[in-house]
């Protein structure tokens, strides 16, 4: 996140003006079956969620508070046996 003081002068230099920086993991599921799409979805759904990861820069498990501005899901395809799956659930979490 930049301040108001970022930015590009007339002669071309950037003028960085950094107030803070927040970690955003890009999370891409494989189809999911309803059941657990469903909870998938529904468990990034509220405001802030209290997320674990593998940070690769610290090279150690994280606990953040995030949230997620997104909630996508389409229709993937019904198979014989009569399970459905849901693909493009893509979405950011975001450190608050």
């Amino acid at each position: 996140m930049d301040g108001p003081e970022a930015g590009r002068t007339m002669d071309a230099v950037m003028h960085r003006d950094r107030v803070a920086t927040k970690i955003r993991l890009d999370v891409s599921c494989r189809p999911l079956l309803t059941q657990v799409a469903s909870a998938v979805l529904t468990a990034i759904m509220p405001e802030y969620v209290t997320v674990q990861y593998l940070d690769p820069q610290a090279g150690t498990v994280v606990e953040k508070t995030m949230y997620s501005n997104n909630n996508p899901a389409s229709y993937c395809i019904r198979k014989p046996d009569g399970r459905e799956y849901w693909h493009g659930i893509d979405f950011p979490l975001i450190e608050r």
